[in-house]
């Protein structure tokens, strides 16, 4: 497995390539991501303030991001179908758990002791 990453000028992931997919990344004047692409696929953000609350596709899948303190929710809906997970952290904020409305985890994630993504499952 081939992985290669380049950066702009202010440490920003601007491009990802693992074996033949490439990932694109843009961002708004203001650092914050404004898009990414890979092939043909692209996502758009949306932010109020500095958090996220929406991105959308043009396949029609979409997240919608809810905050209190903290991010609370986030609700996936494709093809008019919602499913609305609640977010558990870790003690650095970083979201370890999504659940779904009956306590069901629905993805776990892990990360190093420096808060960079180790591993992802969805169930």
């Amino acid at each position: 497995m081939k992985i290669a990453h380049d950066a702009n000028g202010r440490n920003q992931l601007t491009k990802y390539k693992k074996n033949s997919s490439i990932t694109n990344y843009y961002y708004y004047p203001s650092g914050l991501r404004s898009q990414k692409t890979t092939g043909t696929d692209t996502t758009k953000f949306i932010y109020s303030g500095d958090e996220i609350v929406y991105e959308t596709r043009p396949s029609g899948v979409s997240m919608t991001y809810t905050y209190g303190l903290d991010l609370i929710n986030e609700t996936y809906v494709k093809n008019y179908t919602t499913e609305l997970n609640y977010c558990l952290h870790n003690g650095h904020g970083d979201v370890i758990q999504l659940s779904n409305y009956n306590a069901t985890s629905t993805s776990s994630y892990k990360y190093d002791a420096f808060g960079m993504l180790l591993s992802y499952s969805r169930v």
